[in-house]
């Protein structure tokens, strides 16, 4: 009886911080779509690489996982071409869908199939898809391995997934300052809080004993398993509050309750820390992600 008293409060617990995860995206679906243009500018230098990673090809058909407001489904358009070729865009948040499908509109083309559903629970047919990507989605999943074994089942034979991952946070200096300005000034942690953004930053387990992103594809079947580090660096001269749009789109959904004074507290808690680190050639913004791909054989 006490096993079962256990099993369910877990079941409870988890389906608890799904929900929250899903208000808390719904709420952030605003300022996504807000920063979409200004993001995707400046995620093309991911996006080529995975793209190229995932050996996308004119007239496949391709499954886009947790696609926000439009990217890399967006420049997968432009790859794939016209019918026969097939691209499914997905998130379970119809928000974000709704963005996707306004920018597709005023593309011209408006031929990105959208589909509302969670990644736990995908609706098509098995050998449906050539190629299934899944850009900075699969590290908020409660049970990835369900995903993961979906994924499996609806790709064809030879078919090719790949996922575009954060790699460690401290490593990621506009997320890092972020997670620890919010903390300072309010004393939340986004690990305590939500699924971690950074959980699949390495190749082996993390520090909670938590299997890797690879460990769970070779678990599933992938073979060919490749992975590829990128990084990034930039200098800006930061004289505007440059990370209002990363702060927006990470932690609106918290920070909507707080007071106007604690929030003048937050930017310059951000900014200080920037400053921080300043050189001659202006504040460096670091960024480092993964990519990892694998074949059903």
């Amino acid at each position: 009886m006490v096993i079962e008293h256990q099993d369910t409060k877990t079941i409870v617990e988890k389906q608890r911080t799904a929900l929250h995860e899903a208000q808390r995206w719904k709420e952030n679906a605003k300022p996504w779509d807000q920063w979409a243009d200004n993001v995707a500018r400046m995620a093309d230098r991911l996006n080529q690489p995975f793209l190229k990673a995932l050996d996308i090809q004119p007239g496949q058909h391709v499954l886009d996982l947790a696609s926000g407001p439009g990217e890399p489904a967006l420049s997968m358009r432009k790859v794939i071409g016209d019918a026969p070729a097939l691209l499914v865009a997905t998130d379970w948040i119809p928000e974000m869908l709704m963005a996707l499908r306004k920018r597709d509109l005023e593309s011209g083309k408006g031929d990105i199939e959208v589909v509302a559903t969670d990644m736990e629970s995908l609706p098509f047919k098995e050998k449906s898809f050539d190629r299934i990507s899944c850009r900075f989605g699969i590290m908020f999943l409660s049970n990835p391995l369900k995903a993961l074994k979906d994924c499996y089942n609806i790709l064809k034979l030879k078919g090719q997934i790949g996922f575009l991952v954060f790699g460690p946070l401290k490593e990621n200096s506009l997320h890092n300052v972020l997670h620890e300005a919010v903390q300072d000034v309010f004393g939340f942690s986004e690990k305590e809080n939500s699924y971690s953004p950074f959980r699949y930053a390495s190749s082996q387990e993390d520090e909670h004993g938590a299997e890797s992103l690879e460990s769970m594809m070779e678990k599933i079947g992938y073979k060919s398993l490749k992975s590829e580090t990128l990084r990034i660096e930039k200098y800006i001269s930061g004289e505007s509050s440059f990370w209002q749009q990363q702060l927006e789109m990470s932690y609106s959904y918290y920070l909507k309750t707080k007071s106007e004074d604690s929030l003048f507290r937050l930017d310059d808690n951000i900014r200080g820390r920037f400053e921080n680190t300043r050189s001659e050639k202006g504040i460096p913004i670091t960024m480092k992600a993964r990519i990892i791909t694998g074949i059903k054989t």
